[in-house]
């Protein structure tokens, strides 16, 4: 990836991942330019000095690793999940309250979502996730999710997943569990 220091937006665009995701997203039928991949989202939300949103130290750590690989990871509080999480295309009529909005938002069909067995997670992979199963600064287990795509290497999409784990580690305490690459 381009260095951080010259970045401009222009480099943005030309980072593999985010134009990995940019296909997923379009091949979806979603408007990358009004959801952006989060990865892209950050890094234009720096070269474009408006900053970053602070959310808390584990939400902060491992979106450092995602500004610094490229890889979108997306954090949840693992004791309100039930397992298995999947990634999925949405079906008709499946809404989710995403984390800040006052309403359910409907989904359109064909979006990738990941989900658990009750409930959507997240919208068009990384984008928006729902305020239930946010990190806060209660939450003591941890689950990450990295984004693959065509043209990721898988090591790469690993190798950014345990950055994200040890930053959270370094900031925050606490173990890493299982990495564990599903393809």
């Amino acid at each position: 990836m381009a260095s951080k220091k010259k970045l401009t937006t222009e480099d943005i665009n030309k980072i593999e991942p985010i134009i990995a995701y940019r296909q997923i997203l379009k091949a979806t039928g979603v408007d990358y330019h009004s959801k952006r991949p989060s990865p892209e989202a950050l890094l234009r939300r720096i070269v474009l000095g408006k900053g970053l949103y602070t959310i808390n130290t584990a939400v902060d750590a491992y979106n450092l690793a995602v500004i610094e690989r490229g890889i979108g990871l997306g954090g949840f509080d693992y004791k309100k999940i039930s397992p298995p999480v999947v990634l999925r295309f949405a079906g008709e009529g499946e809404e989710m309250h995403l984390l800040g909005d006052e309403e359910p938002t409907k989904v359109e069909k064909g979006e990738a979502v990941y989900s658990d067995n009750e409930k959507l997670l997240t919208l068009d992979l990384n984008y928006r996730d729902i305020d239930k199963t946010k990190i806060t600064l209660e939450t003591k287990d941890i689950i990450l999710f990295a984004d693959g795509g065509p043209n990721i290497n898988p090591e790469n999409v690993r190798d950014t997943l345990k950055l994200g784990a040890d930053y959270i580690v370094q900031f925050c305490g606490g173990k890493i569990g299982e990495i564990k690459l599903v393809q």
